[in-house]
């Protein structure tokens, strides 16, 4: 979603955003910014089927009332490329994707071969595109190399309006009822499911144990809940873990520090985009030795750990979580590395590049020859 939200910010397209979810996921979109032209209802977790209501939606706008047909349509999962897919087919809407992170699941899937096929694809980081080029050659016979996939830095997200006081540090920090005593660490988790509420339940106590009065925070969804709950309570819940529903933007705010992380089978807790967001907002990240914190945070080697491990990770935790003045500086450098990535703009001007280059949209450029037509446009 806020990725979505970024590249709706790009004025030389005309968006018009479509849901595929219930009214509660239509609540968590408007709560980070995304207001929704129509809503698709699907089975939960099904997102692919779909597809009939799209179709249908696209034939009420276009033959009912009378709008034009969109030149492409940008899906933000795989599940929603087979959905637009099946809606749409294969080339009558041309597909862009943006993939954000690697797959969860290792292993090729017919389903997402064909979903991804015949579609502009976008990665964040080198990582993602190399995991996701064997799924997107499949479809070719291999002839796909990694090289088509396309990729960008990961979205600095657009800065909300200052009067919007739903994701101030006071009001979300109140929402989870923190004190102001309290180092809060927040979980970074997308989907929430890639995280192990488990492990960082144990990254959390081994802060206590060094004396800080510490508070972690993870989105709801997370693997292992009951278990990391068991293992908290096993100790008198002499620290704490919660798990909230709050979108994510809040949970950053009410944050002194995030944590992204990557366990011992080298899948992320997420991709760049909340790392960056995090960066964003200010909140030091504490990252696992991993090829996209590193390529991420290597302005920042502060922030990254000396590997993978659980124990690496908490102790480049104990770092900050014990040490304000050492947050306040790297969060200094985090909100200067952020604000040159805005100035350079290249996620959205990668993004527009795509758009125009999958819609066949001509370009005029200065001293070369204009076609009669775009000539006449022109005038």
């Amino acid at each position: 979603m806020l990725a979505c939200r970024a590249a709706m910010s790009i004025a030389e397209a005309a968006h018009a955003l479509w849901l595929v979810t219930d009214s509660i996921g239509e609540r968590c979109a408007a709560a980070a910014g995304l207001h929704s032209t129509d809503r698709v209802g699907t089975r939960i977790g099904r997102a692919e089927s779909a597809g009939g209501g799209l179709r249908a939606l696209l034939n009420h706008r276009t033959d009912d009332l009378g709008e034009p047909a969109p030149d492409l349509v940008q899906c933000w999962s795989v599940r929603m490329l087979a959905a637009a897919r099946a809606a749409f087919g294969k080339r009558v809407l041309p597909r862009c994707a943006l993939l954000a992170r690697p797959p969860l699941h290792s292993g090729k899937s017919a389903r997402d071969s064909r979903a991804l096929d015949d579609t502009t694809l976008l990665t964040l980081d080198l990582m993602s595109r190399e995991a996701w080029a064997p799924l997107a050659s499949s479809g070719r016979g291999a002839l796909r190399m990694r090289d088509n996939i396309r990729l960008a830095p990961a979205p600095p997200l657009p800065k909300r309006c200052p009067a919007d006081a739903s994701i101030s540090r006071k009001r979300a920090r109140e929402a989870l009822g923190l004190e102001d005593a309290d180092v809060a660490v927040l979980l970074l988790a997308d989907p929430p499911a890639a995280a192990d509420a488990m492990r960082f339940a144990f990254q959390i106590g081994l802060q206590h144990v060094g004396g800080v009065r510490i508070v972690g925070l993870l989105p709801r969804g997370t693997t292992n809940a009951r278990r990391g709950d068991r293992f908290v309570a096993g100790h008198g819940r002499r620290w704490g873990t919660l798990a909230s529903a709050l979108p994510i933007e809040s949970l950053i705010a009410a944050a002194d520090v995030s944590v992204w992380d990557a366990p011992d089978d080298g899948k992320p807790t997420s991709g760049a985009t909340l790392l960056c967001a995090s960066l964003a907002a200010g909140v030091p990240v504490v990252a696992a030795a991993h090829p996209i914190a590193q390529a991420m945070l290597s302005a920042l080697p502060e922030c990254l750990a000396r590997d993978a491990s659980t124990r690496a990770v908490a102790s480049r935790l104990f770092d900050f979580a014990s040490d304000g003045a050492l947050r306040t500086r790297v969060r200094a450098s985090a909100l200067a590395l952020v604000s040159g990535m805005r100035e350079r703009d290249l996620y959205r001007r990668t993004q527009l590049a795509l758009w125009r280059e999958r819609a066949n949209v001509p370009i005029i450029r200065p001293g070369l020859p204009i076609p009669p037509a775009l000539a006449l446009a022109v005038v």
